[in-house]
C-alpha cells in the first residue's frame, strides 16, 4: 500500500494469514521491490528470533545439551548450521515460515551436532530419541522446504 510517509512499514494479522506492507508513495520499481525486500527479511528474522529465545533453551534443557548462543540470518540454502567446537548455532529467518514440529525438530538436528558432529548413524538415534517422527518430518522438509528457502 503506498502512503505519504517516507518509511516502510510492515504489520502481521496472523488471523488473516496477511502482511500488510506500507511504503513511501513515490518509489521507484526498483526501489519499491529492495524496501518491500528487505521489510520481509527483516520482519522474518525478528519473528524467528522471538520465537527461537524460547525453543531453543528449551530444547536444550530437554536434551541436556548446552549451546553457547544462536543466531539468526537470512541463509537462503538450510534452515540450520552448527558450529560444534563453539557451541553456536545458526538458524534462517525464514523458519518462522514452518510447521512448530518441523522447527522443533531442525532445533533438535542443530542440537545434537554439539554431540556428534556428523550424520553418523548416532547423532540420528540421539534426534529420534527427542523427536521420534524426525525421519517423516525430515521427508516433508525435502519437499516442501524449497518453498520457503526462497
Amino acid at each position: 500500500i503506498e502512503n505519504e510517509k517516507q518509511r516502510i512499514q510492515i504489520q502481521a494479522y496472523p488471523e488473516e494469514k496477511t502482511i500488510k506492507i506500507t511504503y513511501p508513495k513515490n518509489l521507484n520499481q526498483e526501489a519499491k521491490k529492495q524496501n518491500i525486500d528487505r521489510g520481509i527479511k527483516k520482519f522474518l528474522q525478528y519473528q524467528t528470533q522471538i520465537f527461537l529465545e524460547k525453543e531453543v533453551p528449551y530444547w536444550s534443557q530437554l536434551t541436556k545439551i548446552a549451546y553457547k548462543q544462536f543466531k539468526v540470518n537470512d541463509a537462503t540454502s538450510k534452515f540450520g548450521g552448527c558450529i560444534p567446537k563453539t557451541k553456536v548455532l545458526h538458524f534462517s529467518s525464514r523458519l518462522i515460515m514452518l510447521p512448530e514440529r518441523v522447527i522443533d525438530a531442525i532445533v533438535v538436528h542443530e542440537l545434537c551436532h554439539i554431540v556428534h558432529p556428523n550424520h553418523s548413524k548416532n547423532f540420528y538415534e540421539l534426534v529420534r530419541s527427542f523427536i521420534p517422527e524426525y525421519d517423516e518430518i525430515n521427508k516433508w522438509l525435502k519437499k516442501n522446504g524449497k518453498m520457503i528457502l526462497f
